[in-house]
């Protein structure tokens, strides 16, 4: 199939079905059944997993220092979509991300949703406090960090895993832990109606933008994985 120009293909490997497409005349593939978003917002909003979750901007599309920029009245987001739910296992994700500044409260990427919603998850800052975070049946489970550390003109890979079989949640930054959160495990089968947001976080339908919330400053190599 086509898709904005771009040439599709589908494939079987051991019973699962993938996506192959072809991009600026390279091949893109992924062969990791529990891949369900990769963004790189090098150039564009194209999701390379195989569930082809691509993103749609809104207000200028830039692509800055090999990512996403986004600002006030620009940011991006994907709609509602069941493969970025928790569903009944274990979750991963994360993204690299530039600060331009941590001052008030902004979304870095997520399923997130301004009301106390199961099936939530994602990153923001509050107060100079970066948090990731997920909302599973037993509740919040938060990862802290002062944000104003990583707010150096420098990248940063920030990731979050969510072990709901061990009841540990490990926020990492730059592949150095940070701290540890337990939790009661579940194996319960989590979902949200809600976007995935790219440099803002969602309201409390989680359908729109929570006013004020766009973050300030470049994402890119945004993933979220199953496990």
């Amino acid at each position: 199939m086509k898709l904005n120009g771009k040439q599709y293909d589908k494939f079987i490997l051991n019973g699962k079905t993938y996506e192959k497409f072809y991009l600026n005349n390279k091949i893109y593939q992924s062969l990791d059944p529990g891949l369900i978003l990769d963004l790189p917002l090098s150039s564009n909003l194209l999701d390379l997993s195989p569930h082809l979750n691509h993103a749609t901007m809104v207000g200028t599309e830039t692509h800055s220092l090999g990512g996403l920029q986004t600002s006030t009245g620009n940011y991006a987001y994907i709609p509602n979509k069941t493969s970025l739910d928790f569903g009944t296992g274990s979750l991963r994700f994360g993204c690299t991300v530039k600060f331009n500044s941590v001052s008030g409260t902004k979304g870095i990427i997520g399923k997130t949703v301004a009301a106390y919603a199961v099936g939530r998850y994602g990153f923001f800052f509050e107060a100079g406090t970066l948090y990731g975070y997920t909302q599973i049946t037993a509740g919040n489970v938060i990862n802290t960090t002062n944000a104003s550390t990583y707010n150096d003109g420098n990248f940063h890979t920030i990731e979050v895993i969510c072990n709901r079989t061990t009841g540990k949640q490990t926020l990492t930054i730059d592949g150095i832990l940070i701290n540890t959160t337990s939790f009661t495990q579940s194996s319960d089968n989590i979902t949200r109606n809600a976007r995935f947001w790219i440099g803002g976080y969602g309201n409390s339908a989680g359908t729109g933008l929570l006013a004020g919330t766009e973050f300030k400053g470049i994402i890119k190599d945004v993933f979220v994985n199953k496990f």
